[in-house]
C-alpha cells in the first residue's frame, strides 16, 4: 500500500489508515509529536499545541491519529493519555511502519 500521494502542486500528502492528512508539514509534526511523547511519556494536545507552536486543531488530531493506531489511550477524564510505547526505538519502528 503506498502510503503517499503527489498532489498537482507536488505538496505531499499522507494517506494513513484512509485518512488523509494535509502535507509534508503535518507529516513532519506528526513524527516530532511521536518522539516528543516517546521521550517525555505524556500526551495531549495541549502539550504538543505548547511545544511545537501549531493550533489546538492541528494537536488534537495527531493525538486522534496515535490514539486510532493504538500508541496512546484513550481519553479517560485524565489530563494526560497513557502512552503504549515505551522508547523511543520502539516509536522509531512504528513510524517507520507508517512511513
Amino acid at each position: 500500500m503506498n502510503l503517499f500521494n503527489k498532489l498537482n502542486n507536488n505538496e505531499i500528502v499522507l494517506d494513513i489508515s484512509g485518512e488523509k492528512v494535509e502535507s509534508l508539514y503535518f507529516k513532519d509534526l506528526f513524527r516530532a509529536s511521536c518522539y516528543l511523547i516517546a521521550h517525555t511519556q505524556q500526551c495531549s494536545a495541549p502539550i504538543i499545541q505548547r511545544k511545537f507552536k501549531v493550533r489546538y486543531t492541528d494537536a488534537a488530531r495527531i493525538v486522534e491519529i496515535l490514539e486510532n493506531k493504538k500508541i496512546v489511550g484513550e481519553f479517560d477524564n485524565k489530563p494526560l493519555r497513557e502512552v503504549y510505547i515505551k522508547s523511543v526505538e520502539d516509536m522509531e519502528v512504528i513510524l517507520d511502519s507508517l512511513f
